[in-house]
């Protein structure tokens, strides 16, 4: 049996760190321009003299979605770091606020793809 040297068990670690970074806030910026998209092309393309409602549909879901996990990503990411945050009252109303907004816009995308699809 080999012998397990520091220098094939540094070669093992280095195999399995990442080849790429990807930025974590161009992730959610995706996020909300694809959701941006799919509810533009929803509302402007017509098919037999109506809107396309799945487009609209997933649009709306996509944003609302969006809304909620971006608040939750950025201070998650600081208590990652850090270990602690410190949220003051306008951090929780904020938090609050935009998952209320994005909790609606969920539901209105998901009774949307309902009622006409």
């Amino acid at each position: 049996m080999a012998a397990v040297t520091a220098s094939t068990l540094a070669l093992a670690i280095a195999a399995l760190q990442p080849l790429v970074a990807v930025s974590l806030p161009a992730l959610l910026a995706l996020g909300f321009v694809v959701g941006l998209v799919l509810l533009v092309l929803g509302l402007l393309e017509m098919k037999k003299g109506k809107r396309r409602a799945h487009l609209i549909a997933g649009g709306t879901t996509l944003l609302g979605v969006m809304s909620v996990v971006t608040p939750l990503t950025w201070y998650g990411y600081w208590a990652f770091l850090g270990g602690v945050v410190v949220m003051g009252l306008g951090d929780l109303l904020i938090v609050a606020l935009l998952a209320l907004f994005g909790g609606l816009l969920i539901a209105f995308g998901i009774q949307s793809a309902r009622t006409r699809g």
